[in-house]
């Protein structure tokens, strides 16, 4: 008797009736089958069963039919190997299926896993520690789970394929599925479930592709020059960027948030017309979904798609022209102000700031709202009091990074109507304050917690118009990226809005390029995050004509 049977085989009595053998097999190639064919369940971290074969699991049972066959079969050890790789399967299939429903995008291990770090402290900073030791214990249990189902399944199969009838059936069914998966075609193989192996291996086709890109900084096309000369359709009047995080077309087109988030919008489109502002609105599309901002900052900033780090890092290493260096020349001072950022970051210089202000030197004295820290609200007021107010300078060119409307999106500042006492060591009533500190996202629905992260947003962004009521300045207010798939939806555009705030006079030209009066853009066009500064500096120009739209949206 082969050595494999001797070891797998019931002790001490007769192999199982073969009926019950049958069953006690397609019960183990059912459970391979659900753990390597797996979807995710939109929009929760759980998965749901898929009917699409596993070509892993044929292998698999091919392999083992074939060691069989020539007598080699696994003993212990070799099934607890087989079940370990199994299980690293499963968990590439579940990071794979779950960022994909969950993020929006596909990961890119070269790029993502520096920040994972950051990440974790965030998560550590806005959950409790029970529920972290908790989550933990559950995950470390779910792997060991995995891990004794998948060694129990494998058994019964090597037990099954030592057997020449049940071997014979198995083998030819095996390798029938790898020759339909290899020889039929795409069709065929998009009948399958996709592999965990072959994501994988993506990863690393892409780590090499982007460790060559970064070395040889070769990706970026030709940047459209961003032209000299004095801006008259600005009539030396500051211009304002905000990127507001997350702020994603899922806002206007998912209808319980557009309904949540409905009264602050019209709180901000009544502070435009009290001050005898207008605003103009439009679609952009993105380079980047559920996160890596930076990476739409810079699209923004040099009229050129970057949507991965290797681009970035080749567009930094470039010494790019961008839209603060074009400003620089038409005589304005440029800054960027970002609350978020904690560490150096010579990219500032880089995109042509004159200055940066980061968290540090925004000193906020106030409680910590979570992992971001301090109020957008309080990074505006910032800006006015280190750049805004001062007298006999020059015109202002800034650009600001919210963070109050970054994921997990709670606790969520309070708005205070006196912006003044923003700066001072008590910025909030302590009775408003208690309840917003100790709020929570619900992971599992964050939904609710992104539209009140807007909601703050908005009534900011109608209380800073207000601030200023005679000031001529131009407020351009646009999303970076939408937020995570599980609140944007399967398969959602990677589209956000833009809103440009200022006298009418200022809009005519923008008017003529697409953008329609009111916050509610149309749906189309959409214009690509790396065409804005073409349209913007045309505008401000003093061209905006036909011919311009046409280059701007090519």
């Amino acid at each position: 008797m082969p050595r494999a049977v001797v070891a797998h085989g019931r002790r001490g009595g007769e192999a199982p009736h073969p009926l019950r053998r049958a069953v006690r097999i397609a019960a183990a190639l059912a459970v391979l089958h659900a753990a390597l064919t797996f979807e995710n369940a939109w929009p929760t971290f759980l998965v749901v069963p898929s009917a699409a074969p596993s070509v892993e699991a044929a292998a698999l049972v091919a392999g083992l039919a074939v060691l069989a066959a020539v007598g080699r079969l696994p003993g212990p050890r070799g099934v607890s190997a087989i079940a370990i790789g199994v299980t690293l399967l499963v968990a590439l299939r579940y990071a794979s299926v779950t960022t994909a429903g969950l993020y929006g995008r596909p990961v890119h291990l070269y790029f993502d896993l520096p920040h994972v770090p950051n990440v974790a402290a965030m998560l550590a900073k806005v959950a409790s520690p029970p529920r972290l030791a908790l989550f933990a214990a559950a995950a470390l249990g779910l792997v060991v789970a995995v891990l004794a189902v998948s060694r129990l399944a494998v058994r019964v199969v090597v037990d099954g394929v030592a057997r020449p009838a049940e071997r014979s059936a198995l083998g030819v069914a095996a390798i029938a599925a790898l020759a339909v998966y290899a020889l039929g075609g795409a069709d065929a193989r998009r009948s399958f479930a996709e592999p965990a192996v072959a994501a994988a291996w993506t990863q690393v086709e892409r780590a090499v592709s982007a460790h060559r890109a970064v070395r040889d900084g070769t990706l970026l096309p030709p940047a459209e020059p961003l032209g000299d000369g004095p801006l008259p359709g600005l009539r030396g009047a500051d211009v304002i960027v905000v990127f507001v995080e997350s702020y994603g077309a899922v806002a206007l087109d998912r209808r319980d948030i557009a309904a949540e988030i409905a009264g602050a919008r019209a709180a901000l489109e009544r502070a435009i017309a009290a001050t005898g502002r207008s605003v103009v609105s439009g679609r952009v599309r993105s380079p980047t979904f559920a996160g890596a901002s930076w990476l739409a900052h810079a699209s923004f900033l040099a009229g050129i798609r970057v949507d991965h780090g290797g681009a970035y890092a080749a567009l930094l290493g470039g010494s790019p022209d961008t839209l603060a260096r074009r400003f620089r020349r038409a005589g304005y001072r440029t800054v960027s102000l970002m609350p978020g950022l904690r560490e150096p970051w010579p990219e500032g210089a880089a995109l042509g700031f004159d200055v940066l202000y980061d968290a540090r030197a925004i000193a906020w004295r106030g409680p910590e709202f979570g992992w971001w820290r301090i109020p957008d609200q309080y990074s505006l007021a910032r800006l006015d009091a280190l750049e805004r107010g001062r007298a006999d300078r020059p015109p202002l060119f800034a650009l600001v990074a919210t963070v109050s409307t970054h994921v997990p999106f709670r606790p969520t500042p309070p708005y205070q109507p006196d912006w003044e006492r923003l700066a001072s060591d008590r910025p909030f009533a302590g009775d408003d304050l208690a309840p917003r500190l100790s709020a929570r996202p619900d992971w599992l629905d964050l939904a609710p917690a992104y539209a009140e992260s807007l909601r703050y947003a908005l009534r900011t962004l109608a209380g800073y118009v207000e601030r200023w009521p005679d000031d001529d300045a131009v407020l351009i207010v646009l999303g970076d990226h939408q937020p995570a798939a599980s609140i944007a939806g399967p398969d959602a555009s990677w589209d956000v809005p833009i809103h440009v705030i200022a006298r009418p006079e200022a809009l005519i030209g923008l008017e003529r390029q697409g953008l329609v009066a009111g916050l509610t853009p149309d749906p189309s066009p959409v214009v690509p995050m790396e065409r804005l500064a073409v349209i913007l500096l045309d505008a401000f120009a003093g061209r905006g004509g036909r011919e311009a739209a046409g280059r701007a949206s090519h």
